[in-house]
């Protein structure tokens, strides 16, 4: 058995891709039998413990936030009282890559980029130091994918130390119940293409392509999310005309998330800034058989296989979005060879266990031991 330790800003039960990534790690590594903590930041300026399937969750006090960036002054002390065999660090989170390094850990470190920052451009000079000393100090860098990580100007210089290691979907969560399954049956055929987006609503998701791309489509958009940026998206639909053809329908529980991938007639990804790097909901829509239409930022356009599993736009263009839309609305037979070849593809790829075995290889390398085969010997 190891001692793991991992540092986010947030943990469940907030969303969000990174979220999900650190929790199926998290969990799955407990569920070998490995000593799991996550460090996070609480939302008050007091820290409390928990336990949740097996991982030990530490949210630290949080004094303040600045640029979504949570302050917690405890969580160098705790790096230094858990005493952790090895650290997974979670960029974005400067503070947290701050408090790594002020506690002197000097074991195994592993920075896990999930993505560029590309909002707040004045404040990036100031993280920038931080975040080349823990690239400098990190024994590995995982990254979602080569492309990304070549195409960032940060992580280009670290290739040797990155290794590539995508998220992963469990093909389960994405199963619809009986009651889902009813509600399908009910759902009246050849009617307008039904168009669906997941996914925070924020800036970098490139939302407002979308609903322009609405104008030239006739189909109807649902959108599944909540963020900052809702009333915006909200007075641009009412001013393109599309109102009635969108439906916000905010965060909605997983039961209700897994009956509108299946309800899709095709889920669309129009990123266009680079604080997306991957698209979870690309590999969960391909795991419920629908086809993908997603910009080409890279690492996002190649979860899937273009022409095969999905449809690739240039980022930003609404009027090439909306001619993808229409193509695929116009062809049941071809979304449905793409919807099977995406889930073939999903399951090959895109598994808890198969990209967890790939996470503790790089655990394994740096720890010098085996890890998988002595957990499962501890719980047999």
């Amino acid at each position: 058995m190891a001692a793991f330790l991992h540092v986010y800003r947030r943990y469940w039960p907030d969303e969000g891709g990174i979220e999900s990534v650190v929790r199926s790690v998290c969990e799955r590594a407990a569920g070998l039998g490995h000593d799991v903590t996550t460090l996070t930041c609480s939302r008050y300026p007091w820290t409390r413990s928990e336990t949740h399937c097996g991982v030990r969750i530490i949210r630290c006090a949080t004094v303040g936030t600045l640029a979504n960036t949570p302050f917690s002054p405890p969580m160098t002390a705790w790096v230094r009282r858990l005493r952790p065999e090895l650290v997974e660090v979670h960029h974005p989170y400067p503070f947290g890559l701050w408090s790594v390094l002020r506690s002197r850990f000097d074991g195994p470190l592993v920075l896990h980029y999930h993505m560029d920052i590309s909002r707040f451009r004045r404040l990036q000079a100031l993280v920038r130091p931080t975040l080349e000393r823990a690239l400098a100090r990190a024994d590995r860098i995982i990254a979602s994918s080569h492309r990304y990580a070549e195409t960032s100007p940060v992580l280009r210089p670290w290739l040797d130390k990155c290794v590539f290691i995508p998220p992963s979907v469990d093909p389960a969560r994405l199963r619809l119940p009986d009651t889902g399954q009813e509600r399908l049956a009910h759902q009246a055929g050849g009617g307008p293409c039904r168009v669906l987006f997941v996914g925070r609503l924020t800036p970098y998701k490139g939302l407002p392509d979308l609903l322009r791309a609405m104008q030239w489509v006739d189909g109807e958009l649902t959108i599944v999310g909540r963020g900052e940026q809702a009333g915006r998206l909200r007075r641009l639909a009412t001013d393109l005309g599309v109102t009635s053809r969108v439906r916000f329908l905010g965060r909605v529980p997983d039961e209700e998330l897994v009956y509108q991938y299946h309800a899709a007639d095709v889920v669309v990804l129009p990123s266009s800034g680079r604080g997306e790097a991957f698209g979870i909901v690309q590999v969960e829509a391909m795991l419920c058989g629908k086809p993908v239409i997603c910009s080409d930022l890279p690492g996002v356009a190649e979860v899937g296989q273009e022409g095969e599993t999905c449809c690739v736009f240039p980022r930003g263009d609404a009027r090439a979005l909306s001619d993808r839309i229409n193509e695929l609305a116009a062809d049941p037979a071809r979304r449905a060879r793409m919807g099977q070849a995406g889930r073939q593809r999903a399951l090959a790829l895109y598994t808890p266990q198969r990209l967890l075995a790939r996470h503790m290889a790089v655990y394994e390398e740096l720890l010098g031991k085996s890890l998988i085969g002595e957990a499962n010997h501890g719980t047999a």
